[in-house]
């Protein structure tokens, strides 16, 4: 893990750009833009200081990571199918809250798969 708030902030970035996922630039402006960089990961547990946010979501993609590269393809893990796809549009609310339609365009949705 870096252990400078520049270095930390670049390795985000790399792993954004990585995805070469359609305007992830623009999201990268836009998360510095919302301070995701300099936000705390909570206001009174762990990481609650500046930049923790971006400490917490490093740390979740090192383990995530690990776990896909040392889990056997016999123990896939069980998530729920995905919703089947309409052409009508959603009423329901986004659970990604308030953020930019930008941001809302790079979610990637959960799906089972035999990888």
């Amino acid at each position: 893990m870096p252990t400078t708030p520049t270095d930390r902030k670049r390795l985000f970035c790399q792993l954004l750009k990585s995805t070469k996922r359609k305007n992830v630039d623009a999201v990268i402006t836009e998360i510095e833009r919302l301070g995701f960089f300099d936000a705390p990961g909570s206001s009174t547990e762990h990481n609650a200081i500046p930049g923790g946010l971006l400490i917490h979501s490093l740390n979740v993609y090192h383990v995530a990571t690990e776990y896909r590269t040392t889990t056997s393809s016999r123990h896939p893990v069980n998530l729920p199918p995905s919703p089947p796809k309409t052409s009508a549009p959603s009423t329901k609310a986004s659970p990604l809250g308030h953020c930019s339609p930008i941001a809302a365009s790079m979610v990637i949705p959960l799906h089972h798969s035999n990888r």
